[in-house]
């Protein structure tokens, strides 16, 4: 009995002490240091000073952050546990995100009346893009490095828009304007624009849970999560291929060509 103790004892004093080196070999850190080191590693990466507006610590750090002179530019980052360093962080993106769809907000309000648009670019991380200013970034130079790493630089551009206009002219040039302006970054079949005719309540919800996370709540809570919110809605999606042509899928999901007539076919389905 005694040595069966003594074992026991001794398997319990073993488990101590592996677990005070490893608390001693791991530093552990509250929610107001893991929100410092974010900011410290993104002012050394970016040169700028950063807030954190929201993190989720489970088997890595997540969180959503934006420089201190642009709160609506909010951008996610993912570190280790340890953080020791950027997993991954979308900052440069979400920049050019935004100047495209600043870019393309002025040409819809025309076509579509009251509007919200918002660009995602779709693509690995630009964590390790050798260029780190901020004011200089832009599609191209995004474009090079996704070329650079063997990927292809998709840009989807999503509207969402009063679907009781009928200016079906000139949303059809609105498509068309921006194969125009993207047509150099369309190697492959890269630039699509999905429609969702929306509500005022359908509208302001998109526009505010994208502006809050961005395109990257997946993932969150279903009210903050912007996939769940467009699944099944209905939604006309036009593709852009590299020969300048746009094409859709009709009712049968067979994939057609799309000109004017096309367009306004299934433009009144929405």
């Amino acid at each position: 009995m005694m040595k069966k103790m003594l074992r026991r004892q001794g398997i319990v004093l073993l488990i101590c002490l592996l677990t005070t080196s490893l608390l001693v070999g791991c530093k552990v850190m509250d929610d107001q240091q893991r929100e410092d080191r974010l900011k410290e590693l993104l002012r050394d990466k970016y040169g700028e000073e950063f807030e954190v507006r929201d993190m989720y610590v489970t088997g890595r750090v997540e969180a959503w952050c934006f420089p201190v002179n642009n709160q609506d530019l909010v951008f996610k980052i993912d570190t280790p546990l340890e953080m020791e360093y950027i997993s991954m962080d979308d900052y440069l993106q979400t920049i050019v995100e935004r100047q495209i769809s600043d870019e393309l907000q002025e040409f819809g309000d025309d076509a579509f009346g009251e509007c919200y648009i918002s660009a995602n670019i779709t693509l690995a991380s630009t964590n390790d893009i050798s260029n780190k200013d901020a004011s200089t970034v832009d599609l191209y130079q995004i474009n090079e490095y996704v070329k650079s790493k063997g990927f292809t630089n998709y840009i989807d551009i999503y509207v969402f828009f009063d679907g009781t206009s009928n200016n079906y002219e000139n949303e059809y040039e609105f498509l068309q304007k921006v194969a125009e302006n993207y047509s150099e970054f369309n190697d492959e079949e890269n630039i699509v624009i999905v429609l969702y005719s929306a509500d005022d309540i359908f509208r302001k919800e998109a526009e505010e849970i994208i502006g809050y996370y961005g395109w990257h709540s997946i993932g969150m809570l279903s009210q903050n999560d912007i996939y769940k919110i467009l699944d099944g809605k209905k939604k006309l999606v036009i593709y852009h291929n590299c020969d300048g042509n746009m094409y859709t899928y009709d009712d049968n999901q067979e994939q057609c060509l799309l000109n004017f007539e096309k367009y306004c076919s299934l433009r009144k389905k929405l």
